[in-house]
């Protein structure tokens, strides 16, 4: 009887252990399978993430550049300004009021008005 049991055991844990293989086989494929298609996610993630930071470092970029181009017209334009005001002092120079001379002028569509005239000498310094 220890023979037979010995047997019957010895069968039974064969066949288990095939059951259990091929449990494990089973298991380990799908897992294999979710592996690859994650590992296959992920780079493909990571691939849109270079081309997103690539995206990003060319803006920051433009951006900085844009900014530099805008304080370089903003100072062009402050210095114009100044240069403005400085040339402006030159012209009033050149103009003479004269008092006594009045010239009509159209103020509105129904009155006229008598204003001084104003000469602007040109050619002088």
């Amino acid at each position: 009887m220890q023979v037979f049991l010995t047997s019957i055991t010895a069968a039974f844990t064969q066949s288990f252990n095939v059951c259990i293989d091929k449990i494990v086989d089973a298991i380990e494929k799908r897992l294999d399978q979710k592996i690859d298609s994650q590992a296959s996610e992920i780079f493909s993630l990571n691939k849109r993430l270079e081309r997103v930071e690539k995206a990003n470092k060319d803006l920051l970029t433009e951006n900085t550049n844009l900014k530099d181009s805008i304080n370089q017209v903003s100072n062009k334009a402050d210095l114009l300004a100044h240069n403005i005001d400085d040339l402006e002092q030159y012209s009033k120079g050149t103009n003479i009021l004269v008092h006594g001379i009045l010239i009509q002028a159209i103020v509105d569509s129904k009155r006229l008005v008598s204003l001084p005239m104003l000469l602007t000498l040109s050619g002088t310094t």
